[in-house]
């Protein structure tokens, strides 16, 4: 069954169109009012098109009691926000086309944290500078968020703070102008992968927290200054792996990890550089008490404390401790490529690549981080991330 299709360019600045490809709404908020007459397909989900070009600009957080009415969006029914260039799913995040844009203009997005099954992609998403709202974006259960941009936003919680079991996948964040954290996981079972955020020079206080339990935290390069942490995680059945963690001298720590659950969790083949100012901690578990947690295979250096209180049960024997090297190529400049010096680059189990009949046999390198060398040319590709990361421009 066809998603039902509605589309809107913000250039017409208007309350008129039809909602076609050919005669589009001149504004989203209309298009979602009751005097546009549009309700969501509760069969098979509505997708509303977000023309790129010309910033949707709100006047007030977005209201859907109107256009759910007849239904909310469920498990069979998402109702999607996507950006397009001339036809529906035309975007490409790679090269920058077809991103709808909506400046939310000192609101919150929307009227209401209750939203559920939604689903945002190809957007860039903005708040505006110096406006005391909470949050830029704060919605509820089993959202995704893929290829999305995240910026300028002076609130006091976070910058997107998202319930249970939400997706966020290949975003960039960047340009936190007030001490608050930038991705936050409210409860349980959520999912950031390969996201970038580039927090040097802004006042964000964590790039992700996520103190509930089952999370999944792989492949996201995170650059940030000041006190400023990594990841605060809540070691109970979590995967927190191949993450790229960059201070500039910074004052706050890579991965925090606290909690007391007997219950798996594994912190590894993370690389974490940079946080040598003082108090600075590459990793810091202090606060785990659980005997299930392992950190396994992360490659630390130039932190004032490169490890912090990794009880002896909890080090499977792989983690390196370096002092004043360099582990990313140029991550000053945005180039988290890995240098190939001692355990940067092996280190992830298993060690070799399996033969046919099953046994280890040739050697096996697996880089740790969220990065890996381009094949053939010089340069990096964050792990289908946000951007492709080479020679210090970010694409």
């Amino acid at each position: 069954m066809a998603l039902t299709e509605l589309y809107i360019d913000p250039s017409i600045a208007a309350d008129s169109g039809a909602g076609t490809v050919g005669d589009p709404y001149g504004d989203l908020e209309y298009c979602l009012s009751a005097t546009a007459g549009e309700a969501f397909d509760t069969t098979n989900g509505t997708r509303i098109n977000i023309k790129s070009g010309t910033a949707e600009v709100l006047s007030a957080p977005l209201d859907l009691s109107d256009f759910t009415t007849g239904g909310a969006p469920s498990t069979t029914a998402f109702l999607i926000f996507q950006g397009y260039a001339s036809a529906a799913d035309d975007g490409d995040w790679d090269a920058q086309t077809g991103i709808g844009a909506i400046g939310c203009d000192g609101n919150t997005m929307f009227a209401s944290q209750t939203y559920d099954y939604m689903h945002f992609r190809h957007l860039e998403i903005f708040g505006k500078a110096g406006a005391g709202y909470t949050y830029l974006i704060d919605i509820d259960d089993y959202n995704t968020f893929v290829e999305c941009e995240f910026h300028t936003h002076s609130g006091t919680e976070a910058l997107l703070r998202v319930g249970l079991a939400d997706m966020v996948i290949r975003c960039h964040f960047h340009t936190v102008t007030s001490a608050e954290m930038c991705l936050q996981f409210s409860s349980a079972s959520h999912t950031a992968m390969h996201n970038y955020f580039d927090l040097v020079g802004s006042a964000a206080t964590v790039a992700i927290y996520a103190p509930s339990y089952g999370q999944c935290i792989i492949g996201n390069v995170i650059r940030v200054d000041g006190n400023c942490y990594g990841i605060q995680l809540y070691c109970r059945s979590s995967v927190c792996a191949n993450n790229s963690i960059y201070s500039a001298g910074g004052t706050g720590k890579g991965i925090v990890g606290y909690g007391s659950y007997s219950s798996p969790e594994y912190i590894g083949n993370n690389i974490i550089e940079g946080f040598s100012g003082s108090g600075g901690d590459g990793i810091d578990a202090s606060g785990v008490t659980g005997l299930y947690t392992v950190f396994a295979n992360n490659y630390v250096t130039n932190c004032e404390t490169n490890y912090s209180a990794i009880p002896v049960y909890h080090d499977d024997g792989g983690n390196e401790d370096i002092a004043d090297t360099t582990a990313f190529t140029d991550a000053d400049n945005e180039n988290f490529t890995p240098v190939d010096t001692g355990d940067v680059k092996e280190g992830s189990w298993p060690q070799s690549a399996p033969s046919a009949d099953g046994a280890l046999t040739a050697p096996w390198k697996t880089w740790k981080g969220a990065v890996e060398p381009a094949e053939p040319s010089a340069g990096a590709i964050v792990n289908q991330g946000l951007h492709a990361i080479e020679s210090g421009i970010t694409a």
